[in-house]
């Protein structure tokens, strides 16, 4: 899900919470959305794997997580990747992927791209 520029929500592959010009148009969306998906498991963790800092306001980490939903007793496992965009001292967008090589890929172009 994409969710940008005054609340607009488009449907994607990929997961994106945006700032728009400064103002926090994500942030109670963003917050709202993890609440969400926090609220259908019991025993939810998450665990950071790496955190690198590519520049230019880039930053690539590898997480895993791992929770039990809730009223089940099979244990859901993910690993995957999250790409911030800081602007202005504040995150401006938090991309979420699956395949680990690609997000570093496309996070490290995305540093390129913003020099």
């Amino acid at each position: 899900m994409v969710i940008c520029s005054g609340g607009q929500q488009q449907r994607s592959s990929l997961r994106e919470v945006c700032v728009d010009s400064g103002r926090r148009v994500g942030e109670e969306v963003g917050a709202g959305v993890l609440e969400e998906w926090a609220a259908v498991f019991e025993d939810w963790t998450v665990n950071v794997e790496t955190v690198v800092h590519l520049g230019n306001g880039v930053v690539y980490s590898v997480f895993h997580q791992e929770g039990r939903l809730a009223g089940g007793t099979g244990v859901v496992r993910e690993r995957g990747a999250m790409i911030y965009e800081w602007v202005g001292g504040m995150i401006a967008r938090v991309i979420t992927r699956q395949d680990i090589d690609a997000a570093r890929a496309e996070a490290e172009r995305l540093a390129e791209s913003r020099e």
